[in-house]
Order: structure tokens, then sequence, then C-alpha cells
């Protein structure tokens, strides 16, 4: 992930859930990164794999929707997710 945030110019903030499953949304980290995003302060995620933000399809699929309303572009470097290029 640090290789990644080298590639960019952008200012990198890690939200991190250690020890708390990602099993729901409902994570001090999670909320923080949902915030900032409502807030207009993110415009990229990257995360290590999906099963990172979430394990659950249902909540995969309001992140993405909330990701869409505020133009953020979410990036998997696992599963090579990106969607701003629709990959």
């Amino acid at each position: 992930m640090n290789a990644f945030s080298d590639e960019f110019t952008e200012e990198v903030v890690k939200y991190i859930d250690d020890g708390f499953s990602a099993k729901d949304l409902k994570r001090r980290e999670m909320n923080m990164l949902l915030q900032d995003i409502q807030d207009g302060l993110i415009g990229k995620v990257v995360i290590h794999n999906l099963d990172r933000l979430t394990r659950s399809m249902k909540d995969l699929i309001v992140l993405i929707e909330l990701f869409e309303k505020h133009d953020v572009q979410l990036y998997s470097l696992k599963e090579k997710i990106d969607t701003k290029t629709g990959n």
C-alpha cells in the first residue's frame, strides 16, 4: 500500500480499523471515512482488497452508491477494480 501511495501527489490519509471485523460498517475509522467523504474531503479510496472494506455485498453496494454520489474513486489493489476507469 505504501508503494502505491508513493505514486501519487495527493495527500494520503489512512483509515485503519485494526482488530475490528469488516462484517458490517459499524467501525470507528469507517465512520470517519464516510463522514470525510460526505464532507467532500475524499476523492479516492484505495484498499488492498474488497474484504478489508466490507464483507457484506449489501454494504458494498451502499458504499459504491455513496462513492458515486460524492464523485469518489474506489481502487482495489488485489481485485484490480478502478471505478474511475470502469475496470
